[in-house]
């Protein structure tokens, strides 16, 4: 795994101010190009979880927790979107069908809700 910061704010982005603000990405390593990440998984015997003492920036703008959330129409009206917390393997806005791109599925437990 690893983490690249790709943003460090200072001031207003579009209507939000994401002052003290920094936006990561993190990414898994894999040994073989040919290697697809399909799942994601975790349960209360083996947790899933990424934590930000400081909280997570979630738009208004964002309609789910995932890139689906995230359409290319609401990116060209209000900037501060494409900093958006969400989650994602290899999609930064909604899928594009015809490209084959699909939506990612999420599945959560009734007891341990995160979206």
């Amino acid at each position: 795994m690893s983490i690249e910061i790709t943003g460090e704010h200072t001031g207003m982005v579009g209507e939000v101010d994401l002052t003290g603000h920094t936006t990561y990405q993190f990414f898994l390593n894999l040994a073989d190009p040919a290697d697809q990440v399909l799942t994601v998984f975790g349960n209360n015997e083996n947790p899933t979880e990424i934590v930000a003492p400081a909280g997570y920036f979630n738009s208004l703008y964002a309609s789910g927790p995932t890139a689906a959330g995230i359409s290319t129409e609401g990116l060209a009206l209000y900037p501060s979107l494409s900093f958006d917390s969400y989650v994602t393997i290899g999609l930064e806005h909604e899928p594009d069908l015809g490209a084959g791109e699909s939506f990612i599925i999420v599945n959560e437990d009734l007891e341990q809700q995160w979206v």
